[in-house]
């Protein structure tokens, strides 16, 4: 099949999803269609197996579905125009049902950082909400650990007292002893029922007789200050989307570091759902992971001529020996024609400056969300991932997370 026969295939009906599907569901429609047409399933079929395999790759790709969108945006007007020739008729109730149609099967309105500043916010809401509902449990258990320790240092103290009475009685056989007895003896009544326990600059009287409200009062004042400093750590998370936000928002150019256009791949690449695994500088490699596969990405920026087709060797050779089905390749200068004949065969999306820049942009514009999971936990892991990547490593290093 032709790459203009391609052009006519509408990757949502193949895929069977709406066009406003997220990349989630691109992969479960993906998947769905994978266990029917694969040919080694009973009544597959290999060419079928071609169309599913392109549709995924399309709409998983920025650049390619935005292509594929006008294309077929274009093939639908062309399509109601001519409708249109054969009818004048045209209702108000369809205006209603074309209107409906569109924001039905329209592209997210909100940019790939708005889902995931939501997704932040409402999970901090989440968490703090726990670490408020869990207050009552954590009074009772310090309070019950604080209230065991005044009581073992009291009875502690009043043991003390009662063995120096017993002492006490030895040096009363000599009268010589009978002065300093008196003074020992009112020192360790002193020390038994007398002063204070510290909690941490909070003193209660052994003396005192509502010790166990005073000390339950403290207890709720550690956990509230505890919770209080926790719920502003979570708050402080969301500064790490505005840092990340801040460095994929700026174009990258030639006058950039590689460290600073590898940072910012690795955050686009975050928005999509991918979380870093691991980072070889000597040869240039990132790995990631969308919690179902792995794929691995090259990179090379530098002004010069075009990057050869023995870079995308050794990528295709990393690809088979960790089993990675996808790869995307960000050679700044281009890619010579070599090169891009087999990084197309291999499955490899190639970027040259230009065209990265446009495929970031278009990730912002989508409307992705991130990883799944614990987003504000990924976010943290990112942001250790890119403080690695901005290390400078003359020898060979291989970064892991796991």
């Amino acid at each position: 099949m032709t790459n203009k026969s391609f052009n006519k295939i509408n990757c949502y009906a193949v895929l069977e999803i709406p066009e406003s599907s997220s990349i989630d569901e691109i992969r479960r429609g993906y998947r769905e269609q994978s266990k029917i047409w694969h040919p080694d399933v009973k009544g597959g079929s290999n060419e079928k197996m071609i169309l599913v395999n392109y549709a995924y790759e399309t709409l998983s790709d920025p650049i390619k579905r935005t292509a594929h969108d006008r294309i077929l945006n274009s093939q639908k007007q062309k399509s109601h125009t001519r409708g249109f020739q054969k009818s004048y008729t045209h209702t108000k109730s369809d205006s209603k049902s074309t209107a409906r149609d569109q924001e039905k099967y329209s592209w997210p309105k909100k940019d790939s950082f708005d889902v995931i500043y939501e997704r932040i916010r409402l999970e901090i809401r989440e968490k703090a909400e726990a670490l408020k509902s869990q207050r009552k449990v954590q009074i009772e258990e310090l309070a019950s650990r604080l209230i065991e320790r005044f009581k073992n240092t009291k009875n502690a103290r009043q043991k003390a007292y009662y063995i120096a009475i017993a002492l006490l009685l030895l040096p009363l056989i000599w009268q010589s002893w009978i002065s300093v007895s008196i003074l020992f003896l009112s020192w360790m009544i002193a020390f038994a029922f007398g002063g204070f326990y510290d909690f941490e600059g909070y003193k209660i009287s052994y003396k005192d007789k509502s010790w166990k409200a005073k000390i339950v009062n403290f207890a709720k004042q550690k956990i509230d200050s505890k919770i209080r400093a926790e719920i502003k750590e979570l708050e402080q998370k969301e500064n790490i989307l505005r840092r990340v936000e801040e460095l994929v928002q700026r174009n990258s150019t030639f006058d950039q570091s590689e460290e600073q256009v590898v940072r910012r791949i690795a955050c686009a690449f975050f928005i999509m759902g991918y979380i870093p695994i691991n980072f070889d500088r000597q040869y240039r490699f990132m790995k990631f992971f969308d919690g179902e596969s792995y794929i691995l990405v090259r990179f090379r920026h530098r002004m010069g001529m075009a990057t050869n087709v023995t870079y995308v060797k050794r990528m295709v050779e990393n690809m088979r020996l960790q089993n990675i089905r996808k790869g995307y390749l960000f050679c700044t200068p281009g890619l010579s024609a070599n090169g891009e004949k087999l990084a197309k065969e291999s499955h490899i999306s190639w970027y040259s400056l230009a065209s990265m820049n446009d495929w970031i942009e278009q990730t912002i514009s989508y409307g992705y969300k991130g990883p799944n999971g614990d987003i504000i936990q990924h976010l943290e892991r990112l942001e250790r991932f890119i403080s690695q990547i901005s290390i400078q490593i003359s020898s060979r290093t291989y970064y892991k997370y796991r």
